[in-house]
This record gives C-alpha cells, structure tokens and sequence, in this order.
C-alpha cells in the first residue's frame, strides 16, 4: 500500500467516527486547503460510532475553554468572565459540549464566545471572517443552543452537567429543564435558597380593591437562607462519608450532605414556588468548611452515592480535555479568523474520537464485548492522492 493510499484510508476512518463535513465520501481532505468553507464541527448525529455511545447512555457536560495565544490576539478577543490565573495570555474562549460517561468523553459542539465588543465591530467582524448570521449570545445561551442540539439529533442522555460559571445562572437551570433534562450543576456558596420545608409566603388576599396580586413574597422574618448558611446548620448525622472514584494514589473521599431545597433567586417575580430539587454539599474532612455546592433536578428517591456520581462525572471531561490540549494541540491555535478556530478544533476532536474508538474496541483498554465498528467500503473509482492515474 502507498502513502497517500494509508493517509487517505486514515482520513476516511477518522471521518466517519466525526461528522466533519457535508460530503458522503472523503470529504475531509479536499476541504483543508478550502478557505471558503465553515469549519465548524457539523449538526450532532445519533449513531455517531464512538465509544461512550457504544456503552450506553451517557451525560451530556458543558465547559467554559480558554486558549493561550500572543498578546497581540491576547488584545483582539478581551474576556468578559472573571479573570484567569493566566488572564494576561488569554484570547479565546469556548463554549463546548462533551458527551460523557465512566469510560470516555468526547466533544459535540465546540463554539468560540465573542463579546459586545467583536459582534457590533464591522471592521473586526471583516477581518476575523465572522459569519454574518452569527449574533452575540451569552455563554450559558450558546450552551442552550448546544444543549438543544444534542436533544433534537437523538443524543441519548440521562443527566446535564456543568459548573458554577453556568449554574449559578438561574435562566441556564430553567432553559434545561425547559430542554428535557435534569441536570446536576455547580453554584456558588451565595446561592439563595429555601431549606428544607420552607417555601415562600402565598400572594396576600386581595382586599376587594384595585388589581389583585398574584405574586409569592417574603417578608422580613422570612428569608431565604445562603447555600454556605444551609451547610453549615446541618445537623452532624446529615453528613456521610462516599468515595466516587479511584485517584490517583487513593480512593477520592469526601463527606456529602444531600437535601431537599427550593431555589429562590427572583422567586418574589413568580406565582408559585420553584419545585424542590437537590442540594449536594462537599465538605471535604481536612477542610474547615464546605467546599463545593451543587443544585440537581434528577430523581427524589435517588442514592446519595448515585448523586454524587453523576455530579462528579465532569472529572471525565476535564481529563480528556487535557489530553485534547497536551497531546493533539486544542489550545495551540494562534490564528486570528473564526474559519481557523473551528477548523483547527474540528480537527482535534475528530482526531481525538478516532483515537478513543480505536482504544475502547480493543481489550484489555476496552471491554471484552465491545463492540467493533464496521469498516465502510471505499467508493467505485476511487484514487488515493498521488497515486499514478491507472490510463
């Protein structure tokens, strides 16, 4: 077999496992010297032969990416967030969603955020090559659209996970249960909530004049309470040891408290209590106080390990993240379009889910039942690059 005919072979099993391009056949190389085609990784595809579909059901995790670049592009896409331990090299932020479970994850939209500052810039929109029906959204509306995506193309998911940065946005937590999904999202210790049997007051009884009221309130002996004041006015016996997964050296270990709460950010705007839902609490032994919060809308009658599981699946992704920017250069780009962005992701990731296939369909990496994907045929008359025309 000739080189160009290996590389291409290669290309054709790296593009079936990610739906890159809109061509049927062997699209992928034709399409890398293209500079008028969008890079952007394609609409999400229910039988995407991967492996941690091939396992099962799987967790569907948004995550915030920033990318190192020159201080020069460091100018060009200012951050809007709060501040990095790298902020002085940031340029460039993703928003990406990752389908995920215990045996690997992978990327399924991968979107560059641009600020107020890019998106009303004609001059900066012309020379960064941005599409003109690309508007400005927030990052917690970009991974809705994600979100939405993934749920129209048949993805099969059984939780949405994310950190603080979004779930401490109250619309983002409505707009996925909005989706379908429950989700198990971080929150800061400031989140307000009601404790467990506390709701707000009903609207008050209209006295027979003017327009009757029909929103819940508060008054100023019932409030409620912080997720840090919630923590730390439980009882002793709340509290249980549970260990999720092995480490690196040891079993990872912590205390979890998990109760029935209400979120009440703007809640005096409605005319019904928001449903209770989950409240996790980390509060690691060596620490002097919790640690991490968390707000789940999955099952009442669920374990508190089976809680903690799924909360914790977002290691999965970060670890896989660092292998997609240590070893096949995510964070590496140092270009200035938005073409080149996508294009340069789109290939890491399709790079990275060729990868992933291969390792969990073989034992002893992959399970001894997996299932092997089958090999697609090559086309009627097709010639590898470089090789001598047959005539």
């Amino acid at each position: 077999m000739s080189p160009g005919e290996l590389g291409d072979k290669a290309l054709h099993r790296l593009g079936r496992v990610v739906d890159i391009t809109e061509e049927a056949h062997f699209a992928m190389a034709p399409c890398l010297g293209n500079r008028d085609r969008d890079f952007q990784p394609r609409s999400i595809q229910p039988d995407i032969d991967f492996a941690i579909l091939l396992h099962g059901s799987s967790s569907l995790c948004v995550r915030l990416g920033a990318g190192p670049s020159s201080a020069t592009l460091a100018r060009r896409i200012p951050r809007d967030g709060p501040p990095l331990c790298n902020e002085h090299t940031v340029c460039q932020v993703a928003v990406s969603l990752s389908a995920a479970n215990d045996h690997a994850s992978l990327p399924l939209a991968y979107r560059l955020y641009l600020p107020h500052e890019w998106v009303d810039d004609p001059a900066r929109r012309a020379g960064a090559g941005i599409p003109e029906d690309v508007a400005f959204q927030t990052k917690p509306q970009i991974a809705l659209d994600q979100l939405r995506a993934a749920v129209a193309a048949g993805i099969d998911a059984e939780v949405a996970l994310a950190d603080a940065g979004y779930g401490n946005d109250t619309d983002f937590r409505d707009g996925i249960t909005e989706i379908g999904l429950p989700y198990a999202v971080g929150i800061q210790s400031s989140t307000s909530l009601w404790p467990p049997g506390a709701e707000p007051l009903p609207p008050k009884q209209w006295s027979g004049r003017g327009r009757p009221t029909s929103s819940i309130r508060r008054d100023a002996e019932h409030q409620p309470i912080s997720a840090k004041q919630l923590a730390l006015g439980l009882p002793k016996k709340a509290w249980r040891r549970v260990t999720w997964r092995e480490g690196t050296n040891t079993k990872l270990t912590a205390r979890f408290a998990a109760v029935r709460v209400r979120p009440a950010h703007r809640d005096y705007e409605r005319s019904t209590p928001r449903p209770e839902e989950w409240c996790l609490i980390e509060w690691p032994a060596d620490e002097p106080e919790p640690t991490k919060y968390f707000l789940s809308t999955l099952p009442a009658n669920i374990s508190r390990r089976a809680l903690v599981n799924a909360t914790k699946l977002r290691w999965r992704i970060e670890r896989d993240y660092q292998d997609l920017k240590q070893e096949l250069g995510l964070g590496h780009y140092e270009g200035r379009g938005w073409r080149g962005f996508h294009h340069h992701a789109t290939l890491c990731i399709a790079a990275y889910g060729f990868l992933i296939s291969e390792r969990e369909a073989i034992p002893p990496s992959g399970p001894s039942d997996a299932i092997l994907v089958e090999e697609h045929r090559l086309p009627a008359g097709y010639r590898p690059r470089g090789s001598p025309d047959p005539t």
